[in-house]
């Protein structure tokens, strides 16, 4: 026995998507082994907010610390470490769509669940963002 698909009346036609989407992404940003580099960061042109956003690197030996919208959501932000013994580069990225387009929704809370780690990272950034020695 196949599958049967059953169709109904058409509805009503909901409104239009944005019309206007962007990408914004900043120049390549170098960090030095074992640095820290903090609030990489991209902005919306004026009458936009960011929806989405985050990071690339061709680079993969790098642990991102931070990968958010801006407080103001206008923008995106992204603080990574090297691990590495040689300089990489990263860049952050933000999609843009018009103000107008977006609408905020109240989410259902979630639980957190923590859980201890087996091993330590040795090699995790200091908080001042100054190389491990």
């Amino acid at each position: 026995m196949g599958c049967r698909k059953a169709y109904g009346t058409t509805g009503a036609t909901g409104p239009a998507g944005p019309a206007d989407i962007f990408v914004a992404i900043n120049e390549a940003c170098v960090i030095p082994p074992h640095y820290v580099v903090e609030d990489i960061s991209v902005e919306c042109p004026a009458g936009m907010l960011c929806v989405s956003g985050g990071y690339t690197s061709p680079d993969h030996d790098i642990t991102i610390v931070r990968n958010t919208p801006s407080s103001t959501y206008r923008g995106w932000e992204v603080s990574a470490y090297n691990n590495t013994d040689h300089n990489v580069s990263i860049q952050c990225y933000g999609i843009c769509v018009p103000s107008g387009n977006v609408r905020e929704v109240k989410g259902k809370c979630g639980q957190c669940k923590v859980k201890p780690v087996a091993c330590e990272f040795p090699n995790y950034p200091p908080n001042d963002g100054y190389p491990v020695r």
